[in-house]
C-alpha cells in the first residue's frame, strides 16, 4: 500500500516543485506530449493509461484513454479556449475521466509551469488540469509492440502472422517474430529513453516459410534502425536521419 501510494504522489510533487512558482505559459511554444496527471485536485492513478496531451506546431492533440481530440491553440497572450475541441466519438462504459476532462478544458482559460510540467487553469487561477512530460517508462514499453507500417506500407493485422518486437523490461530482454521467425536479443532501457536504439544485432531462428512477405522488410528495417519514438500509442522506429521506418502499436 505505501509503495502505490509513493508511486501516485511523485508525479504530484513533481507538478508542485516545478510549477509552484511559475509564471504564465504560451502553449505554443512547446513541443512534445504530457499526461494528465490530476483533473480538479484528483490524482489520475494509472499514468501508463492516463489521457495525454501533445503539442506541436501551435496544435494540441491528446487521447482521454478512449476518444481522440484536437484544438487550435491561442496567440500569445490570449485565453486558452477549448470550446470549439473536435472530438472522435467512441463508446467507452468506463469512460468517468474523460468527461472530468472535457468539463474541465471547458472551463480552462490560462496555463502556467514550463516544458516539464504545467497546469491548466480558469479566469481566477483555479487549478483545473495539471500535466507532466510524457516519457519512455519500463510500464509504457512493456510487451508486444505489433507492426502498422513498414516501410511505408500497412501491414495486415493477424495474431499469427503480424510481426511484432517486444520488451520485457525486468529482464532487459527483447523478443520478437518476423511473421515466420522467431527473434532474441537485449536493449538499454536507458538508452532507448534516450531515443537511441541499435537491433542489429538480433538472433534469430531460421525456419524457411513460403508465404513470409513481411519476414525480409521488417529484418532490414530493425537493422537500420537507430532511433526511437514514442508518440501517442505508437512507438517509431527511425533511421539514423529520422525517416521513419517502422510504426508499431501495442493490442488494446
Amino acid at each position: 500500500i505505501m509503495t502505490k501510494k509513493i508511486k501516485l504522489f511523485l508525479p504530484l510533487l513533481a507538478i508542485a516543485l516545478l510549477t509552484g512558482c511559475s509564471k504564465s505559459l504560451d502553449l505554443t511554444t512547446l513541443t512534445g506530449e504530457w499526461y494528465v496527471a490530476q483533473i480538479n485536485g484528483e490524482t489520475v492513478s494509472n499514468l501508463a493509461k492516463a489521457p495525454y496531451f501533445g503539442i506541436e506546431n501551435g496544435k494540441l492533440n491528446g487521447n482521454t484513454g478512449c476518444n481522440s481530440f484536437s484544438a487550435d491553440l491561442p496567440q500569445k497572450g490570449a485565453q486558452l479556449d477549448f470550446s470549439k475541441m473536435v472530438t472522435t466519438l467512441r463508446y467507452c462504459p468506463d469512460n468517468e475521466t474523460e468527461q472530468k476532462l472535457y468539463a474541465a478544458l471547458r472551463s480552462c482559460k490560462q496555463a502556467k509551469g514550463n516544458a516539464e510540467a504545467f497546469v491548466l487553469t480558469d479566469e481566477r487561477g483555479g487549478e483545473l488540469v495539471a500535466c507532466l512530460k510524457r516519457t519512455l517508462t519500463a510500464e509504457l514499453l512493456e510487451g508486444k509492440w505489433y507492426a502498422q507500417v513498414i516501410d511505408g506500407q500497412a501491414v495486415p493485422q493477424s495474431e499469427s502472422e503480424t510481426p511484432f518486437i517486444g520488451f520485457d523490461t525486468k529482464k532487459g530482454s527483447l523478443y520478437g517474430f518476423t511473421g515466420c521467425n522467431r527473434l532474441t536479443g537485449s536493449f538499454s532501457l536507458k538508452d532507448l529513453q534516450a531515443g537511441k536504439a541499435d537491433f542489429s544485432a538480433l538472433g534469430s531462428t531460421r525456419m524457411l516459410c513460403q508465404d513470409a512477405k513481411w519476414e525480409r522488410p521488417f529484418l532490414d528495417a530493425l537493422a537500420k534502425t537507430k532511433q526511437l519514438r514514442l508518440a501517442g500509442n505508437y512507438l517509431f522506429l527511425n533511421d539514423e536521419n529520422g525517416k521513419q521506418l517502422v510504426k508499431l502499436s501495442q493490442k488494446e
